[in-house]
């Protein structure tokens, strides 16, 4: 069985090769980072893709945690799921093939760390979905918020402005993520 850092270099070649817009190498070791520090055991991703920041964050959870990916596409979640098992971590995720709009009504909480990489014109209703079944101190990273105009300023202000959140910009050039803490 291959290692994480072996599977994870396989999706980014594939990735290059197919032009799959995957989450940067900074914005990784960001998110790595907090759920390192933060140590959460109850992740929801929304927008999986192939799996990639799923497989790096899976293998960052401890022991009896688990991730809950949703990914509209079946062809790019069934390529996320073959991705986990080659990394020996479909133990500790779950791949939800929906709409998130649909399929974060029936997500459990508490959620303790929350990835929003999908639709950037959904992403205000995406947290507005979990919002109530977030864990006080719960993190929510919103990556591809480095044009903060239409709905992804909505986003933001909300974040920002609503007084629910401590929250933090991180730039990577022209990309960013929005890491934000929920105060319950």
């Amino acid at each position: 069985m291959p290692t994480t850092e072996a599977v994870l270099a396989e999706i980014e070649a594939a990735a290059k090769s197919e032009h799959l817009p995957i989450v940067g190498r900074d914005q990784l070791r960001l998110i790595l980072q907090l759920i390192e520090e933060r140590r959460p055991c109850r992740v929801v991703e929304v927008g999986v893709m192939v799996g990639y920041l799923t497989v790096a964050a899976a293998s960052r959870l401890g022991a009896g945690c688990r991730l809950t990916g949703v990914e509209i596409s079946r062809e790019l979640a069934q390529r996320a799921e073959e991705n986990l098992v080659r990394a020996g971590l479909s133990d500790r995720v779950g791949i939800v093939r929906s709409d998130a709009r649909l399929a974060l009504d029936e997500i459990e909480g508490p959620i303790d760390f929350l990835i929003l990489d999908a639709e950037r014109n959904q992403l205000l209703n995406y947290l507005k979905k979990v919002e109530i079944r977030l864990a006080p101190g719960a993190v929510v990273c919103a990556l591809g918020v480095g044009n903060p105009v239409g709905p992804i300023a909505a986003y933001l202000r909300h974040v920002r402005e609503s007084g629910r959140y401590e929250t933090q910009n991180h730039q990577f050039g022209q990309e960013a993520v929005e890491i934000s803490t929920y105060k319950g």
